[in-house]
């Protein structure tokens, strides 16, 4: 789960069935070949780009083929009979987030890392994280009773999840997250904001000389007014240097917020917003919103398309994998009695393969564990449900490409009034010829907050367009063709750790590749969030 993970496919544990009569040997050998052949697989579960999906075992879809005569046949039938098996247990796969999982469950899945770990954080707190199989893989290597200093532990192993995390576990359960907090030590406590803030791009101004607790105390202050939450007055039963954190968290990802009501007068001074001829603003414009809910492909239905290799061809670009896990019950040696000998448990990414120690604290085959009491769930609006399982149609996927070019230009103007957010409606709007009703501004609109008055929206688009208009001069042959570049249909996956933007194959532009607009932009501070473009 860590922010460079570039698995696709992770596996916990691999049983190997061997004849009794085998030596060790021959043991070894088969265990290389094992090892050696899921080295080379490549499969592509048709989920949502970032969902995480965990099954508890996977039987062997195609016995015999992984380790065929005819290599790269037998490899080929494993891969599409794999990928067929992982999209049936997509189809069926429980979410913690909205409903009581069953302990016998088969498999989960969370929209993305921040879901992940604050599903993870609140059974932890509730005490039934032992309870629940699909977190083996993370506590598997603390002894019994240390679930919360493992999970301190994953909060520091993940900080650019953490804002998102806790948002949602404290949205949810603000009592029981301050509770959680409390017991999170000074130390740590002190090493995740100085953690969090760089990841973020927030520097926060300090006076020589000054105590922690005075840059602790002036966070706080400064923050507390922004934090939008229920109950914000139960953060202040926390140790300062915690509540400076919680702070921090929940005012993310808005870092245009933080940044503004964290720094100095004099800097405020300088970066206020543009002054306007118009005394009186008018009323707030609001985006464009289409006026019927936006068409959306259930990804249930898009499983099916890419069930075979001949669907889903493999050319997913490298370094924007589907993060998919799947953990199989921890099993311990069995006797050589049985016939079954236990392979070493490979991992399988696309980096290599590295050896994970099993997991012998949890030797509990999935048919004896018991139906424990189920801990209530989070609970998430329908909105934040259906962006986890659908995505949204947009006739306008080229308006991510412009995150590059206010990347590239340092987010001109940007303020706790215009933010980032703001900035990538408000470019893409000027630049096409008339702005059209699409499902992509409601979302946008949501995450940037208040909306811009007109009197600063329209002198920042005239701004902007100075220096827009030249960069793309330098680097389009045709810079005209910007807006028509911005309305290629795309599908959107919008979440909160994640933007992923998937086109298809055909729609590559030698123009806009050339001129680099349809690079991944990666980790974006200032929009906290990773931006991925995907071409299928």
């Amino acid at each position: 789960m860590s922010p460079a993970v570039s698995h696709a496919l992770t596996l916990h544990q691999v049983r190997l069935t061997l004849p009794e009569s085998a030596t060790p040997s021959q043991c070894q050998i088969q265990e290389r070949r094992v090892r050696k052949a899921l080295e080379r697989i490549a499969v592509y579960p048709g989920l949502p780009p970032q969902a995480i999906l965990i099954i508890r075992h996977l039987a062997d879809p195609d016995p015999g083929q992984l380790l065929a005569a005819n290599t790269w046949q037998g490899l080929r039938a494993w891969e599409q009979a794999t990928q067929a098996a992982l999209n049936q247990h997509w189809r069926t796969a429980l979410r913690p987030a909205i409903a009581a999982v069953s302990a016998n469950a088969a498999s989960v899945w969370f929209e993305d890392p921040a879901e992940w770990l604050a599903c993870l954080s609140w059974d932890v707190y509730q005490g039934v994280a032992g309870d629940r199989w699909w977190w083996h893989a993370v506590l598997c290597h603390y002894p019994h009773g240390m679930a919360r200093e493992a999970l301190f532990h994953q909060w520091q192993a993940d900080p650019q999840w953490l804002p998102a995390a806790l948002r949602l576990l404290y949205q949810s359960h603000p009592v029981e997250a301050v509770q959680l907090l409390g017991a999170l030590p000074a130390s740590q406590a002190e090493h995740l904001l100085d953690t969090v803030l760089p990841i973020y791009g927030v520097s926060i101004p300090v006076t020589p000389g000054a105590a922690p607790t005075d840059r602790h105390q002036t966070l706080v202050a400064a923050l507390t007014p922004h934090l939008g939450i229920p109950q914000p007055s139960t953060i202040a039963t926390l140790p300062l240097v915690t509540q400076a954190l919680v702070a921090v968290c929940l005012t993310l990802p808005n870092t245009a917020t933080l940044v503004s009501a964290t720094r100095s007068p004099a800097a405020a001074a300088d970066a206020s917003p543009m002054p306007t001829e118009t005394a009186d603003a008018p009323p707030p414009t609001k985006l464009p919103v289409a006026p019927d809910r936006p068409v959306v492909t259930p990804a249930s239905e898009t499983v099916s398309s890419q069930e075979s290799p001949a669907a889903s061809p493999h050319s997913w670009p490298p370094g924007i994998p589907k993060i998919v896990s799947v953990h199989s019950e921890a099993l311990g040696e069995v006797s050589s009695s049985s016939g079954d000998r236990s392979a070493a448990p490979p991992a399988v990414s696309s980096s290599g393969l590295s050896a994970i120690p099993p997991d012998e604290s949890s030797d509990r085959p999935p048919e004896s564990a018991p139906d424990r009491p189920i801990a209530p769930p989070l609970i998430l609006s329908d909105t934040a449900i259906a962006m986890g399982e659908l995505g949204i149609g947009t006739a306008i996927g080229g308006l991510w490409y412009l995150v590059n070019v206010l990347v590239d230009l340092d987010w001109p103007e940007r303020s706790a009034v215009i933010t980032p957010w703001h900035q990538v409606a408000a470019l893409a709007q000027a630049l096409l010829p008339d702005v059209p009703l699409d499902p992509v501004w409601e979302p946008l609109a949501d995450i940037a907050g208040e909306p811009l008055p007109e009197a600063l929206l329209s002198p920042w688009q005239a701004h902007i367009l100075t220096q827009v208009r030249p960069y793309l001069t330098e680097r389009l042959e045709y810079p005209d063709a910007i807006a028509h570049y911005l309305q290629e249909p795309a599908t959107l996956y919008l979440t909160r750790t994640h933007v992923d933007v998937v086109f298809s194959l055909d729609q590559i532009r030698l123009d806009v590749r050339l001129a680099g607009l349809d690079r991944d932009p990666g980790w974006v501070p200032e929009l906290a969030r990773v931006i991925a473009l995907h071409y299928e």
